[in-house]
């Protein structure tokens, strides 16, 4: 009797009874004259020998066993992928979805026989009580029994959330930089779009970091279901859980921060979108637009493009101020200047001439005079050399509490898609020059070598000429 538990005693109670009644008879009938006192001391010893003793031990043992079972579910072994983790490594969400799984499969097999072991406990504890499953002494102790398991079953669910929690809050407080983040996703260009992959918006057609964490946070709740209730009156262990105040504190907090850090995420976005007209306009139709004169080929909505061709301006600005600053920039040779370069601005037809493209008419061939300069051209390259310079300072990583953000897919591509339209300027350039003077060699090889010496000592003696007179 010192042994049996107060939950043990009712299973018990019909036996304990006799016991007392048989006793009671030892104490005020049988005597060790009676005839009969050998019959009732073995009746006695195996009443209380054979039957209770060795039932109850019965019982305890499968207890022993039932609490030694379910407290693997939180003690032994890896919970989570939150628990242990090196902090040194930071992980995609494909990688951490496939720990999570193996965990997780492994934890539930682990449950699920616990379960069924438990089960067959109680069944060797029924046939040892001897009682009716419907009498208030076994359900009362199935209860008992099924406030253990349940017991178990929510601590092992409140360690991987505390432990999840835990680790995601330690990340948004760490000063070390050898403590990486647990989560690492990118940031790409994909059609129009600057997105994170896997995405921070839960209304995305793909799935989201939230929707991934709300699936972890459904499987530590979901353990309940890994074993059926002992308790027949209970319909699942996963329903009280989850209905625990503690657990749904720990569910909410930690939503909430991974909620905050998708919305801290979310500010590069902007960051980007600066230079969406890099990639929303067609290269060649706005480059033909340039050629004909819209120089401001760029959507009024994105003020990037004409931000960066302000600092553009801005440049090439101080650039004719700072020549004119030059004490080798003399009055005289200002004046000198256009007649020193008349002949060969007579040549090319100006500067404007040369870069603007031919366009052929029924009779001749013509060009436009409305086309662009050379400084329209130093302009629009600047734009996009400013733009590639400044993406191609930014940072490639950034850590934003638990998720590290990589930044190098679309600074790639980005940068890519810059030098894609300094290209198309650059090489109009190259081909005109390559043209005019492929043009030029044609002209001198026709003219012969001695107009071309009748021209130049003709042009050379104007030049002394109208330079001695100026002096």
């Amino acid at each position: 009797m010192a042994n049996m538990k107060e939950f043990e005693q009712p299973l018990f109670e019909r036996k304990l009874a006799k016991i007392d009644e048989l006793l009671g008879q030892g104490l005020h009938v049988y005597t060790w004259k009676t005839v009969e006192s050998a019959d009732f001391v073995e009746h006695a010893s195996y009443l209380v020998c054979d039957d209770l003793h060795r039932n109850l031990g019965v019982v305890q043992s499968n207890f022993r066993e039932i609490c030694n079972i379910a407290a693997t579910w939180s003690e032994n072994g890896q919970l989570d992928v939150f628990s242990p983790r090196d902090s040194s490594k930071s992980f995609s969400m494909d990688n951490l979805q496939e720990q999570h799984r193996m965990i997780h499969e492994a934890h539930k097999h682990t449950v699920t026989i616990g379960g069924h072991r438990i089960h067959a406990l109680l069944q060797s504890t029924f046939e040892a009580a001897q009682i009716s499953r419907a009498s208030p002494a076994w359900q009362s102790y199935i209860k008992y029994v099924s406030g253990v398991v349940m017991e178990w079953l929510k601590t092992s669910t409140h360690t991987s959330l505390r432990s999840m929690l835990n680790q995601i809050v330690f990340s948004n407080m760490s000063q070390d930089s050898e403590v990486l983040p647990i989560l690492t996703i990118r940031l790409e260009l994909t059609g129009s779009q600057v997105l994170f992959k896997p995405s921070l918006d839960d209304k995305s057609a793909s799935s989201s970091v939230q929707e991934s964490v709300e699936g972890w946070l459904n499987d530590f709740l979901g353990r309940g279901d890994s074993v059926r209730p002992v308790d027949e009156d209970l319909k699942s262990y996963k329903q009280v859980i989850a209905d625990d105040n503690e657990i749904q504190i720990l569910v909410k907090q930690t939503k909430d921060v991974v909620e905050q850090n998708a919305s801290e995420c979310k500010s590069f976005l902007a960051t980007f979108r600066e230079y969406a007209f890099l990639w929303m306009q067609d290269v060649q139709r706005t480059f033909e637009e340039f050629l004909a004169g819209n120089i401001v080929a760029h959507p009024r909505k994105m003020n990037r493009s004409e931000l960066i061709r302000s600092r553009a301006s801005i440049t090439s600005e101080k650039s004719r101020k700072d020549k004119e600053r030059d004490p080798r920039y003399s009055p005289i040779v200002a004046q000198l200047l256009p007649r020193l370069l008349a002949p060969v601005e007579q040549w090319a037809c100006q500067r404007r001439r040369f870069l603007n493209p031919k366009k052929m008419t029924a009779s001749k061939e013509v060009r436009d005079e409305k086309g662009p300069s050379l400084d329209d051209f130093d302009k629009e390259i600047e734009i996009y050399q400013t733009a590639r310079d400044e993406i191609y300072n930014l940072q490639d990583w950034c850590d934003v509490g638990w998720m590290r953000v990589n930044m190098r897919p679309i600074k790639q591509v980005l940068g890519t898609y810059a030098s894609k339209w300094m290209f198309v300027y650059t090489k109009y350039l190259s081909d005109q020059v390559s043209s005019t003077l492929n043009d030029l060699d044609s002209f001198l090889k026709r003219i012969g070598t001695w107009n071309r010496s009748h021209y130049w000592r003709r042009t050379r003696y104007c030049f002394i000429y109208e330079t001695h007179e100026s002096l």
